[in-house]
C-alpha cells in the first residue's frame, strides 16, 4: 500500500484474472499490537460485479471502511465518518445526507457554482496558451470555497485553497505522512507533516473566524451550523471545521476528475464539438449528454483506485477464505474496463451511459453500499456546471499532443502532462 506502480494491479488482473491476491506492506493497526508503523498485509483485489455487488452488501458489520483507514484519524479525528463503522458511521452518515439535502441547498450550490466558474473562467487570457490543469483544479476548489463560506476576498481564497493542497484536505497529505506516525514525529514542526499540522490549524481557524460572524445566507457554512442557536460551543465548532474539511477533500477529488474530463474531451475535437453542441442547448437531452460525458470520464480515469475494506472476523468471498485483518480492494478501475460491460472500453464514448442504466455494482466511482459518498450528487453538478461553463466559452485544443501518464499526488492519480491548451474565448450572443 506504501506507494506501488500505479498500474500494479492491471498488469496482475492480466496475469492472474479479476481476483486475486497480493502480500505488500501496509499500516499497522490498533489491533495488531505492534511497534512496526508497516506489516505484511494480505490485500485481495476484487473487479467482478457480482463480488461487487456482495461486498457492497456486508460492508456494515463484515467488511469496514473505517477500521481499513483507522490511520488517517490523526489527521480526521477519531470521530470523523471515513474511520467509522457500524451504528456511530451510520449516525454520521445520516447527519451528513441531512446537510446535502437539506431544502433549497442543491438550488444554491448550482448558482454559487455558476458563477464562481464564471469568475475563474473570466480571469483566463481571451486568447492564447493555457495550462488547464492547474486551472481547472483551482476554478473547482475556488467554487467549492465560495459554495461553503460564500463571499470571500481573493486574498482569503488564495489562502484557503492553499491551505487545502497543503494538507487541511485528508487527500492531499503525501502518503508516507499518512502511513507513518515516526516520520511525522521525526519531522517535527517545521518538516512536511508540521506543514499538515498547520494547515489544518490555520484552515480550522478561518471556520471559527467565520463561525463566529452572523450567517449571511446561500451559503453551506450556514447549513452545517444548523440547527445550532446562540453561538457555538468549541466542541461544535470543531465537528463543523472537521466536516467542511471532509468536503475539502471532496472537493479536490472533484477537481482531479474535472482534470480528466477536460483530458478526454479537449483532445478530441469530435467529442468536443458533441460537448459543445449539447452545452448550448439548454435542454433535457443536452443535460443528460453532458451528464453522459462527465460518467464515461469517470468511467476511464478515477481520481483513486479504489477504497479498502478490512475484515472484521474470518469469512469468506467470492470463494476465497478471508482471516481476520484481510484488506480488500474493490477495484472500480478494473470494473470499469471490462469490455463485457463496456464494449471498446478505452474509447471516450458518452453515449454509452445514454444507451443503458448500469447497476450499481457495475458503475462505482462513488463507492457503493453504505460506503457510497455523500457528496455524488454535487460532485457529478459541479463537474456537469464545469464542462459547459468551459466549452460555452472557449475553444479549445491541445497546444501540442497530450502525454497518457499519469502520476500521483498523494493518493490522487493525475495526469502527469500539464495540459498545455490554445483557447479562444467565444463571444457571447448579445
Amino acid at each position: 500500500m506504501l506507494r506501488p506502480p500505479l498500474r500494479w494491479t492491471e498488469r496482475l488482473a492480466a496475469r492472474y484474472g479479476d481476483t486475486f491476491q497480493v502480500r505488500l506492506l501496509g499500516p499497522s493497526y490498533q489491533a495488531d499490537h505492534s511497534w512496526r508503523a508497516l506489516l505484511p498485509r494480505t490485500i485481495v483485489v476484487l473487479s467482478r460485479p457480482e463480488h461487487l455487488r456482495e461486498l457492497f452488501s456486508r460492508s456494515r458489520d463484515e467488511f469496514l471502511a473505517g477500521q481499513a483507514y483507522e490511520f488517517l484519524s490523526w489527521h480526521v479525528g477519531d470521530d470523523a465518518i471515513m474511520v467509522l463503522d457500524g451504528a456511530a458511521h451510520r449516525r454520521e452518515r445520516h447527519e451528513l445526507q441531512a446537510i446535502v439535502h437539506h431544502p433549497g441547498i442543491l438550488d444554491a450550490y448550482e448558482r454559487a457554482t455558476r458563477d464562481s466558474l464564471r469568475r475563474s473562467f473570466a480571469s483566463w487570457p481571451d486568447q492564447g496558451t493555457l495550462e488547464l490543469q492547474p486551472g481547472i483544479t483551482r476554478a473547482v476548489l475556488d467554487a467549492g470555497l465560495r459554495c461553503i463560506f460564500g463571499a470571500l476576498s481573493p486574498a482569503e481564497l488564495t489562502r484557503l485553497r492553499e491551505l487545502a493542497v497543503q494538507g487541511a484536505a485528508a487527500n492531499a497529505v503525501p502518503t508516507a505522512i499518512t502511513l507513518l506516525p515516526w516520520l511525522r514525529r521525526a519531522q517535527g514542526r517545521y518538516g512536511g507533516a508540521g506543514r499538515v499540522r498547520r494547515a489544518i490549524a490555520r484552515f480550522d481557524e478561518f471556520v471559527g473566524q467565520r463561525l463566529a460572524d452572523p450567517p449571511v445566507g446561500g451559503c453551506m457554512l450556514d447549513v452545517f451550523r444548523t440547527p445550532a442557536t446562540g453561538s457555538l460551543s468549541g466542541e461544535e465548532s470543531r465537528r463543523i471545521a472537521q466536516r467542511i474539511r471532509l468536503g475539502m477533500a471532496g472537493f479536490w477529488a472533484t477537481g482531479v476528475a474535472a482534470v480528466w474530463l477536460c483530458y478526454h474531451v479537449v483532445r478530441d475535437p469530435a467529442a468536443f464539438e458533441r460537448v459543445r453542441e449539447a452545452a448550448l442547448r439548454e435542454d433535457l437531452s443536452g443535460t443528460a449528454y453532458l451528464d453522459a460525458a462527465c460518467r464515461e470520464a469517470l468511467r476511464l480515469n478515477l481520481p483513486f483506485r479504489g477504497a479498502f475494506r478490512r475484515v472484521a472476523r474470518s469469512t469468506s468471498l467470492a470463494g476465497i477464505a478471508l482471516g481476520e485483518g484481510t484488506l480488500i480492494l474493490p477495484h472500480y478501475g478494473l470494473t470499469h474496463r471490462r469490455p463485457d460491460l463496456y464494449p471498446e472500453p478505452l474509447r471516450f464514448r458518452p453515449e454509452r451511459f445514454l444507451e443503458r442504466s448500469f447497476a450499481p455494482e457495475e458503475f462505482a466511482p462513488f463507492g457503493g453500499g453504505s460506503r457510497r459518498c455523500t457528496g455524488e450528487q454535487l460532485a457529478l453538478l459541479q463537474l456537469r456546471l464545469l464542462l459547459t461553463e468551459l466549452v460555452r466559452a472557449f475553444e479549445l485544443r491541445p497546444a501540442r499532443p497530450w502525454r497518457t501518464v499519469e502520476r500521483r499526488r498523494a493518493v490522487m492519480i493525475l495526469p502527469q502532462d500539464p495540459l498545455p491548451a490554445v483557447l479562444r474565448r467565444r463571444k457571447r450572443p448579445a
